[in-house]
């Protein structure tokens, strides 16, 4: 990845968005697929994350929130 760095900066900035995501972006979306494959269980998709029942039931309310104030 240096080389390309150093020889190719604009292919760089062009593909950077794409493959670079902020992280809460990231833990949501990994939150939200863990769910669907687990058909909603919480306890099931907390285990799987390798977080506790409680942090994902966190982490549920605060995007239920955040959508409810997007809406």
């Amino acid at each position: 990845m240096t080389l390309l760095v150093r020889r190719e900066p604009e292919i760089v900035e062009r593909i950077a968005p794409l493959l670079i995501r902020p992280l809460e972006m990231v833990k949501r979306k990994a939150i939200e697929s863990a769910m669907i494959l687990c058909q909603g269980d919480e306890v099931e998709a907390a285990k799987r994350l390798g977080i506790s029942r409680s942090g994902i039931r966190k982490m549920l309310r605060k995007y239920r929130e955040v959508d409810e104030c997007l809406a």
